[in-house]
């Protein structure tokens, strides 16, 4: 049964930072993301321009059985990693 059962639901129109608002002004905190998606907040020009250069170089390609970029990005980056025990947790 949907939460929404003998109400419309809400229809969600625009975003601005964590927020979204449905089309009567309603605001909602957007903790939503997917799998292949981060929340990083809505309405960020500066994410927007980023993007847009990449996909005007390359918009998407499967990374796997190619080399990429993003590979020798992925192991610069580990490089600066702290080292962890093993009991430590992700997020210590």
């Amino acid at each position: 049964m949907s939460s929404y059962a003998g109400t419309e639901m809400p229809t969600i129109v625009r975003g601005s930072g964590q927020y979204v608002y449905d089309s009567r002004g309603k605001r909602y905190l957007d903790g939503l993301s997917g799998l292949f998606v981060s929340q990083i907040g809505h309405g960020r020009t500066e994410v927007a321009e980023a993007g847009a250069r990449q996909a005007a170089e390359l918009a998407y390609f499967p990374l796997w059985s190619y080399a990429s970029p993003a590979g020798d990005r992925a192991r610069r980056a580990a490089g600066h990693a702290r080292p962890r025990r093993p009991q430590q947790g992700l997020l210590h």
